[in-house]
């Protein structure tokens, strides 16, 4: 099963989930299975052309399972932001031990289990990363002006981010090391809240190029830039879904914003919420059952969840000092 001279990649598919890992042991589902032995069908992928070099049927023990009761979230104080951990099934929180005020929205990369946030501990916005423990803090930018929106890539590989070095908000990608960093749009508009599809080939984005902010999607390395809305409502924050079909994003008609869904090609949008509040920072579970997003719609901004198709909105943070901000799932 070796390919001489090239880096490759395993995909594991099931008919109950499909896993990928970049080592040549299964280690992680990203679908609802139980532990034990699964009849899978392997294949060999190419990692420059995605070609399928070889493909078998096998059977493997299955030794972790992706949870999907879990959601990291940004909580903010007067005096600090900082980053908890909590299990949705009983709302019970960790917090991160980084003694580091957050600023801003982060990003979780389930491969090497690192965050990478915003800091201002440098006087500007800049992106850091460092592990689940807080230790192991990296400084990747240092522009002097403001760096938003980091947005790991699936491989753990890249980072995704928003920045305005060149006078106007641009989508960069650098090495997860912080090395490499390479403009994707280069334009005049503004182009922001990156996010990767859930097989690294493509970026969402929104942008005002139009005007209005609008949902946008490139290829990685920026080419085929593609409108996928054309409303004359701004969009924005789009989350891909973890099998790749759909997006969820924010569109803001009358200024109140409201999450939308739709196909990976911009056709099909259903709005799933309807209220007077703002809700912003959609994000998909790992099953793809269910989406996190926060709301003010009972005063300051809390973390809300809800089935794909808008129903069964439920709050789980009930601060009344605090604003919880920015939510992601943690597997």
């Amino acid at each position: 099963m070796d390919c001489p001279g090239k880096q490759i990649k395993y995909y594991w598919e099931a008919e109950r989930g499909k896993i990928s890992d970049s080592q040549s042991h299964v280690t992680t589902y990203e679908a609802p299975v139980t532990p034990g032995i699964d009849k899978i069908t392997v294949k060999l992928l190419d990692q420059d052309t995605n070609k399928i070099l070889d493909k078998y049927s096998t059977s493997v023990t299955i030794t972790k399972i992706i949870s999907t009761t879990q959601i990291a979230f940004v909580s903010i104080s007067e005096q600090d932001s900082q980053i908890y951990i909590m299990n949705i099934t009983d709302t019970k929180r960790t917090r991160f031990n980084s003694n580091i005020t957050i600023n801003g929205a982060f990003s979780y990369d389930s491969i090497g289990q690192r965050i990478a946030f915003v800091s201002i501990r440098d006087r500007n916005n800049e992106i850091y990363t460092m592990n689940l423990d807080g230790t192991h803090q990296m400084r990747l930018t240092d522009s002097k002006a403001d760096e938003w929106f980091p947005a790991w890539s699936p491989n753990g590989k890249f980072i995704a981010f928003q920045s305005i070095r060149d006078g106007n908000n641009e989508i960069y990608v650098m090495d997860a090391d912080g090395t490499n960093q390479i403009c994707l749009t280069n334009n005049t508009a503004n182009d922001g809240t990156p996010n990767w599809s859930p097989d690294g080939q493509r970026i969402v984005f929104s942008s005002d190029r139009s005007g209005n902010f609008q949902i946008y999607s490139m290829d990685a390395d920026g080419k085929n830039q593609t409108r996928l809305t054309n409303v004359p409502y701004p969009s924005s924050f789009p989350s891909w879904s973890p099998n790749g079909q759909n997006i969820v994003f924010v569109l803001q008609r009358d200024n109140n914003p409201e999450i939308y869904v739709m196909n990976a090609d911009g056709t099909n949008q259903i709005r799933l919420t309807n209220d007077s509040a703002q809700d912003w920072s959609p994000t998909w579970s790992p099953d793809g059952q269910r989406i996190a997003f926060e709301s003010d719609r009972d005063g300051k901004f809390q973390i809300y969840v809800m089935n794909i198709d808008g129903t069964n909105q439920t709050r789980l943070t009930s601060d009344v000092l605090f604003e919880n901000r920015y939510p992601i799932w943690i597997p």
